[in-house]
Formats: C-alpha cells, sequence, structure tokens
C-alpha cells in the first residue's frame, strides 16, 4: 500500500504595513507640541534660557538710558503701539550681522546668562521715574526653529530694566510677543544684578 504523504501546510505570512501608523504617531506629536506650545506660559527667565540654548542666527538690540519706563501697550483705531521709544538716550547699538558688531553680541549673550541666573528680588507693578536712572536694553533674536523634518525662524524681542543706582534688574513675570496686549496684565520681575552683569552693562554703555 502506497503511504500517504502529508501535506505541509504553510500559513502565509501578512506583511504589516506601519506607514500610516508612523503617520499617525507623527501627527500626534506634532498637535501635541503645537497645543502646549500655544498653552504654555513660560516665565520670562525661562524664556530667555529657551533661547540661550536654542541655535541663535542673529542678535541685534539698542541700549538706551530712559527716566520713564512705560511697558503698556496701547492700542488705537486697531494700530497697536508703545510709549517706550519716548524720551530715551540712546547709548549703544548692535547687529550681529556686522563683524565689528560680534564682541557687542558676545557681551549681550553674557548678559542674557546672568540674568538666568540672578537673585529673585522683587515683584513691582511700575518703576518710579528717575531721570536718566535707568538702563533699557532692546534685544531681538532670531533663532532656527526645528522640529523633526520641519525648519522654520522664529524671532523675539527681549527687554531689560536695569535701575542704574539699585543695581536692580527688571522683566516682565512671562513672555508674550511685543504687541500682545497680556503684556498689560502683567508686574516687573526684579532680580539682584550679580558683579558681572553690572560691569558687563556699564562696559556696553562705555563707562568702563
Amino acid at each position: 500500500m502506497a503511504r500517504r504523504r502529508k501535506r505541509r501546510v504553510y500559513s502565509k505570512k501578512r506583511k504589516l504595513n506601519i506607514i500610516p501608523l508612523i503617520v499617525i504617531v507623527v501627527l500626534f506629536i506634532l498637535l501635541l507640541s503645537l497645543v502646549m506650545k500655544i498653552f504654555q506660559k513660560d516665565n520670562y527667565l525661562t524664556q530667555i534660557d529657551d533661547i540661550l540654548n536654542s541655535d541663535i542666527t542673529m542678535i541685534s538690540g539698542i541700549l538706551s538710558s530712559a527716566s520713564n519706563i512705560d511697558t503698556i501697550i496701547y492700542e488705537k483705531e486697531g494700530i497697536r503701539y508703545t510709549n517706550q521709544h519716548n524720551d530715551l538716550n540712546e547709548i549703544n547699538s548692535f547687529d550681529g550681522s556686522l563683524s565689528e558688531d560680534l564682541d557687542k553680541v558676545g557681551t549681550t549673550k553674557l548678559l542674557l546668562e546672568n540674568v538666568v541666573k540672578s537673585e529673585e528680588y522683587m515683584l513691582v507693578s511700575e518703576l518710579p521715574e528717575k531721570k536718566d536712572g535707568y538702563y533699557w536694553l532692546d534685544i531681538n533674536i532670531i533663532v532656527d526653529d526645528k522640529f523633526l523634518i520641519f525648519k522654520d525662524e522664529e524671532e523675539f524681542n527681549l527687554d531689560l530694566y536695569y535701575d542704574i543706582a539699585e543695581r536692580n534688574i527688571y522683566v516682565k513675570e512671562k513672555y508674550y510677543d511685543e504687541f500682545n496686549m497680556k503684556n498689560n496684565k502683567l508686574q516687573l520681575q526684579g532680580y539682584k544684578a550679580n558683579e558681572e552683569f553690572v560691569n558687563l552693562i556699564e562696559d556696553l554703555a562705555g563707562r568702563q
């Protein structure tokens, strides 16, 4: 009698298509990142620290002396503006695209690093008027904003107010875009300037 040969049954392996899964995960991460970016309210020093740890492509700014610090955003006929630029005496300016200004850019970075590690002082709603009693450092910074395969540039405007006599630094509590009306609800957070900060800002002001 002929022996029956057993037929081997092979199950066909199904190929798992993971591309749709990857797309869903990437979209979820993008959406989560966008939501966090919209609702995240960094304090000013956290924002400065994040900027310093980013890929900075450009820094420019102006150092002025001021008697009155007015941080209010005004609006008239749909146009938003500030009065910060009134009654200012420009002392120094710098542009990171110019080789002769690179030293000033380096000084500005060091100033920001010192602000981040400064000792917290006090919270104030406004600063008293003092004849040429403040330095206002208005800084514009552009960084490469990278996320996964996406790349863009993001611009930040930072304002540091320095009480020359008291040696205190003031910034807003939170960071919002320059003309965001939420700025009007913020107080100014004070920090005690360390010796390095004092020397750096006096150097930038040409008083060293």
